[in-house]
């Protein structure tokens, strides 16, 4: 099925060039993130970047990853902490769409980085408490995910089982597995 390149090309990487992003095309992954949707228009995504020109921020940033992905993620010129804001402002009652929101955002970001050649990795693997500590990140916001972003590099750079990993063809799911037609689970 036909969808837009773009889409079909961004892709989870762990091999990084040596090679730092330009303040420019940082700001416009930024940018992209601005003009996601989101409910009330409340906005509720937050991030914070180091770049790895940065060494103390950066190494803050490698210390709330697990070490399973520090011992990639170093290689990274970038490594931002995606952060949200977990109540409306004007109600201060819980945004219950403030992950989703902050999740159309950094889909937004992606996409923007793809279309600017440079790529990235979403870390699920960190240490919400630490990173939240690390970077004063103040109650009322959610440490959500940790992005490790940078130029992609050679596969054979990384050790196993990273290297096979990167090597591998992208799986994703079939229509029938996530879409249903009638109710959950069921397509007929």
């Amino acid at each position: 099925m036909s969808i837009l390149e773009l889409i079909a090309a961004r892709k989870s990487i762990r091999a990084f060039q040596d090679r730092s992003i330009d303040e420019t095309d940082l700001l416009r992954l930024f940018e992209a993130a601005r003009w996601a949707p989101s409910s009330r228009n409340e906005q509720p995504w937050r991030f914070i970047s180091a770049m790895k020109e940065d060494k103390e921020s950066f190494e803050k940033m490698l210390a709330a990853l697990n070490e399973t992905n520090r011992s990639w993620a170093r290689h990274a010129s970038a490594l931002i902490l995606v952060v949200a804001k977990t109540r409306f402002t004007d109600s201060d009652i819980p945004n219950s769409h403030a992950l989703y929101d902050t999740g159309m955002a950094v889909a937004n970001l992606s996409l923007q980085a793809t279309a600017l050649g440079i790529s990235l990795h979403q870390l699920g693997g960190f240490n919400s408490a630490m990173a939240g500590e690390l970077f004063h990140v103040p109650q009322g916001f959610e440490p959500v995910v940790m992005i490790a972003l940078g130029y992609q590099g050679d596969p054979e750079s990384l050790p196993e089982p990273f290297r096979s990993r990167e090597a591998m063809p992208r799986k994703r799911k079939s229509l029938e597995e996530f879409h249903f037609t009638k109710h959950f689970g069921e397509n007929n």
